[in-house]
């Protein structure tokens, strides 16, 4: 596949993303880049698990999770290994697994439900886990154990900052909590005012960590200040759903921010105006349940009744 390495972005390259490759896959519902952005791994709502070389554009492998199915994958440090979850009901295990050998490394047994989002730190093997039975774990990859377990409402999510100091956890539909990696056990030491829709499905960091958004299945992603929880701005989707839980991603360099529709088209919005930048069709038949951005290149993968990659066409007519 072609496209450039590091390369700057702007209104009009983002304009310019078409398919570059599409992989079959029945309701792709996560989709993550290797740290080092050489591999996509991409889960499915039958049971499948996708390995595709991004350099390439290529299948390498498809894993089969037959007993737990699959869900919310994750790349851990190390492209040979992913942390994933089961999308059986009512069903809380997270597998840590090889991609490499196709063996489990680890099971981590905690929740009761399922777990409805997951996050791994930036800087170490400490992982975060919030499940529908109203609680959010902390865990290190090296333990069966979890290290910590919050109390919250009955959908969380949470997500570590880029420097892996503080994780923000929405729980509560009006609050946004940010605790502090050494002393959480004390209580979040920030929470910010919310007013919005009855839960939020996803909170994200910006890459530099000055921005925290927040999506919602009430056609709206908020933009807050993470330093002072000021509103920013906010993100007016338009989608046929209220239900439907709107997927988001920052750009690797944070100006821009890719969001999903119920119609299978990718919305590009600039990250400081909130501003509509690009609408990307032709990509999908169904609604995007999950997108994700190449961590260096111009690329984004996309989820839905198949899988996608897109990467700039040389002009806007290709």
């Amino acid at each position: 596949m072609s496209r450039d390495a590091n390369v700057p972005l702007d209104v009009d390259l983002v304009s310019r993303m078409r398919t570059g490759a599409v992989f079959d896959a029945s309701g792709v519902n996560a989709v993550d880049f290797s740290t080092d952005g050489s591999l996509l791994v991409a889960a499915a709502d039958d049971d499948s698990l996708s390995i595709v070389d991004a350099t390439a554009g290529q299948l390498r492998k498809t894993l089969l999770f037959k007993e737990h199915g699959v869900a919310r994958v994750k790349f851990t440090h190390h492209s040979s290994a992913v942390l994933c979850a089961s999308n059986k009901p009512s069903s809380g295990l997270i597998m840590y697994h090889s991609v490499v050998d196709n063996q489990y490394l680890r099971l981590f047994r905690g929740h009761s439900d399922r777990v409805c989002s997951l996050s791994l730190s930036p800087v170490d093997d400490s992982f975060i886990s919030c499940s529908l039975d109203s609680t959010v774990m902390l865990w290190d990859l090296r333990s069966n154990e979890p290290q910590a377990r919050l109390l919250t409402g009955r959908q969380p999510c949470a997500q570590y900052d880029p420097k892996g100091l503080v994780f923000a956890c929405v729980s509560d539909p009006s609050c946004v909590r940010l605790f502090d990696m050494r002393s959480y056990q004390q209580g979040p030491f920030a929470s910010f005012s919310l007013i919005g829709p009855p839960y939020w499905n996803q909170v994200e960091f910006s890459p530099d960590g000055t921005l925290l958004a927040l999506s919602s299945p009430s056609n709206m992603t908020v933009l807050l200040d993470a330093f002072s929880g000021d509103h920013r701005s906010t993100l007016e989707h338009a989608n046929a759903s209220f239900e439907y839980e709107v997927p988001i991603a920052f750009s690797p360099d944070g100006k821009f921010i890719v969001s999903g529709t119920d119609i299978g088209s990718l919305h590009v919005w600039d990250a400081t105006s909130a501003g509509k930048v690009a609408e990307l069709q032709d990509g999908h038949s169904s609604a995007i349940l999950c997108v994700k951005c190449h961590p260096t290149l111009a690329m984004v993968a996309s989820g839905a009744d198949h899988l996608s990659l897109w990467i700039p066409a040389a002009t806007k007519d290709e």
